[in-house]
């Protein structure tokens, strides 16, 4: 067992290629492969509203509203689930601006988040 910390793999794309690449490419636990880590449910309610900490709530949308996170976003929460008592915190920020630069940038490249259809 590592004493020394955790080597995180993180798989980026749709929810649905991440899954897709995860089953593919890596065993799960039980046949001697990676273990499997998620977000904590106060992460996961957090991003279920409208808090200002969470910066990547961006151009995607989805049904459920904390699968519109980034990639990015969701690696910064989980590696700050990973340090509690403020280990991170000065990462976490550096992250969190560096998620507010991919955020102009898509807007500037996409435009605007557009409205989810049957919210006018």
């Amino acid at each position: 067992s590592r004493q020394n910390g955790w080597d995180v793999i993180v798989i980026d794309g749709t929810w649905q290629q991440a899954r897709k690449m995860h089953s593919k490419y890596f065993p799960d636990a039980s046949n001697a492969g990676l273990h499997r880590v998620q977000l904590s449910s106060n992460v996961v309610e957090l991003l279920g509203g409208d808090d200002g900490e969470i910066k990547g709530h961006q151009l995607r949308r989805h049904p459920t509203k904390w699968r519109e996170i980034s990639t990015h976003e969701a690696t910064r929460l989980l590696l700050k689930d990973m340090h509690p008592g403020g280990q991170f915190d000065e990462q976490s920020a550096a992250m969190s601006q560096y998620q507010e630069i991919l955020n102009a940038a898509a807007r500037r490249q996409l435009g605007p988040p557009r409205e989810k259809e049957g919210s006018k």
